[in-house]
């Protein structure tokens, strides 16, 4: 895959935080949730995301929490330094972000063990596999 140019993926990320939160205020959690894959995906395709700048807050500690997970995860997998306003805060308790449909315990245990650290760190629960698109 080409890498991405690194003020085109900070720019991508400005948007699709934009855009996220233009769907959770539409009351559209899972778009929101489908634009994450994305920018992850594109994230990881960028050369370098250390001096990326802080997008904007998504009204919400917890979508923001999520966003800065999402970042670290990305620099994780493709190697990158992560930039410094993604260090970790984390919720004062647990989240799922599928918390909009039905959760069965069953399906939150399997969340909490295949959630990555970047996540899990912060107190997100989120299938690994929910972030590549296969929720």
């Amino acid at each position: 895959m080409p890498r991405q140019d690194d003020r085109e993926a900070e720019r991508t990320l400005y948007l699709a935080v934009q855009q996220m939160r233009r769907e959770l205020e539409k009351g559209d959690p899972e778009f929101a949730l489908r634009i994450l894959v994305e920018v992850i995906r594109q994230l990881s395709a960028a050369d370098d995301l250390s001096e990326a700048t802080q997008p904007p807050s998504m009204g919400s500690a917890k979508w923001d929490a999520l966003i800065t997970a999402a970042v670290r995860y990305a620099c994780r997998i493709s190697g990158q330094e992560t930039p410094v306003w993604t260090q970790p805060k984390r919720l004062p308790a647990e989240w799922f972000p599928y918390d909009f449909r039905p959760l069965s315990e069953a399906w939150k245990d399997l969340s909490r063990r295949e959630t990555p650290p970047e996540f899990a760190e912060v107190r997100i629960s989120i299938r690994e596999r929910s972030l590549h698109g296969a929720g």
